[in-house]
């Protein structure tokens, strides 16, 4: 079998109800020249059992871990990929079937590695769209609006990822490996991995990050065990510990001790 040129890391954790919708839309890509490495991050639920029916399929590895956290499946999916190209999914979420060829596209036309994410729509526990004036919808328009409205790579734009995370999970995220050798893996947040890794990248110039509001190729699903619904003030806590690193970073001379 020849080598894969996009891997796709799917960190999966009691996400029984949505496992096998997660897998069948990374099999069912357009672009085929893929593996698939799913990290079990000690589910309690049936989804090792889920995943024991995958587990001769030759574009699938199946790797199991005692529960070390989201980054640390993440990571460990990353060490072990094959690809050049890494793209994560989260084992509640799923992808369009034309997004790996999309953004394949579009990361090889750049010559620098750089982290590409795309619009999002966002799905219910049965996979159905939510509306529009959903409060995650109405809050993420918001933050689109303001975005487009920027000129490319202005301080404006810079300061909206300061202010919220435009590409709403590590779900969202398709890049070259060579910026993990660059940047470093996923840090150990429960909240803001995500986030934080955006703002790492981003530090180093806005150009490393490739923006596509208008390319809806990823669903989202908000459900009742979502990290983003749990602990509230903990996500606060968090993500207020994350922007102080980052200003204190972007504006050295503010020498931020507290937010």
């Amino acid at each position: 079998m020849s080598k894969p040129l996009v891997s796709i890391v799917i960190p999966s954790y009691n996400h029984e109800k949505y496992l096998s919708e997660c897998i069948d839309s990374a099999l069912n890509q357009t672009w085929q020249n893929i593996e698939i490495v799913i990290v079990d991050d000690g589910s309690t639920d049936s989804s090792r059992t889920i995943l024991e029916g995958y587990r001769h399929h030759p574009k699938i590895h199946i790797y199991l871990q005692q529960n070390s956290g989201s980054s640390a499946a993440i990571n460990r999916g990353i060490t072990l990929a094959k690809g050049s190209y890494i793209s994560i999914l989260n084992s509640d979420d799923r992808y369009a079937s034309s997004r790996i060829e999309q953004l394949l596209a579009i990361a090889q036309s750049h010559v620098e590695p750089c982290l590409l994410a795309t619009g999002v729509q966002l799905i219910d526990e049965q996979g159905a769209l939510l509306p529009e004036d959903f409060w995650w919808n109405r809050m993420y328009a918001d933050m689109l609006m303001r975005w487009k409205a920027a000129a490319p790579h202005s301080e404006a734009r810079s300061s909206i990822l300061s202010w919220g995370n435009l590409t709403a999970s590590t779900s969202n995220f398709f890049f070259h490996k060579d910026l993990i050798e660059l940047y470093g893996g996923f840090r150990k947040y429960r909240y803001v991995q995500d986030w934080e890794f955006l703002l790492r990248v981003t530090q180093g110039g806005l150009e490393r990050f490739v923006f596509l509001p208008e390319k809806k190729l990823l669903q989202y699903r908000i459900h009742g065990k979502n990290t983003i619904l749990s602990g509230v003030e903990k996500n606060h806590i968090e993500a207020l510990y994350v922007l102080q690193k980052h200003l204190n970073l972007r504006y050295p001379e503010a020498k931020l001790t507290h937010l």
